[in-house]
């Protein structure tokens, strides 16, 4: 399957009223089909089939479900780990949108079979200003290091993370929300020392409450800890 094929099978499946709901959720898009996550995930699928890689290097950028394909390529594609990671790198420069990121990245389970060198991996965008990068690493946290191994390490680095923008700070804030959701003893050890960012710290409290699994109580002790 090329990507004229891609492009073929958008059309096909488009849907003017998902369109039009889905539009209104990423500020600044324009260019959408309309088309539903499981259509998209099932064409990477079948993309990866054939030879995914000559039809990622010919992938373009025109729409947000090309890009959201193009992150569920590297996603589902049978390769060595320094080939999908090398495809990550390229494809995380095309992050502009929220859904792109997050979407995608929770496919990218191939970076739990070399943990260690994906958390390096990762330095670079943890401390990188872009507002982009910066989501990314906390998403890629929140998908892939959020267990008993890395927990600690993935609070520290959270902590010290800057937000440089809206959509930074609620990656962040999200990522805290899972740490909370699987280790509330730990991450609430965080939020009490106030060492995030106050931005951070509020939104992640607020995410935290907005949960279900969250009693009223521990709910009425979190918002006292609100910056």
């Amino acid at each position: 399957m090329n990507w004229n094929d891609v492009i073929v099978l958008l059309q096909a499946n488009a849907d003017n009223d998902y369109r039009d709901f889905s539009i209104k959720l990423s500020p600044g898009v324009t260019a959408m089909y309309g088309v539903r996550l499981p259509i998209l995930k099932q064409i990477a699928k079948d993309v990866c089939k054939g030879d995914w890689k000559s039809t990622l290097m010919e992938a373009k950028d025109d729409s947000i479900e090309e890009l959201m394909i193009q992150g569920y390529i590297i996603g589902f594609a049978k390769s060595d780990y320094n080939t999908l990671i090398k495809c990550v790198e390229t494809f995380v420069k095309k992050i502009k949108v929220w859904s792109v990121c997050d979407t995608t990245v929770a496919t990218f389970k191939f970076v739990r079979k070399e943990k260690e060198k994906t958390w390096d991996f990762l330095d670079f965008y943890v401390k990188d200003a872009d507002v982009w990068n910066r989501r990314f690493a906390a998403v890629m946290m929140l998908s892939h290091f959020v267990d008993e191994e890395y927990i600690d390490r993935v609070l520290e680095r959270l902590s010290t993370m800057s937000p440089t923008g809206y959509y930074a700070e609620m990656g962040i804030a999200w990522a805290i929300q899972g740490c909370y959701s699987k280790f509330p003893e730990k991450t609430k050890a965080i939020l009490e020392k106030n060492i995030l960012a106050k931005e951070v710290q509020n939104r992640a409290i607020q995410k935290i409450c907005e949960s279900l699994r969250t009693s009223k109580e521990e709910k009425e002790y979190l918002r006292t800890l609100k910056s």
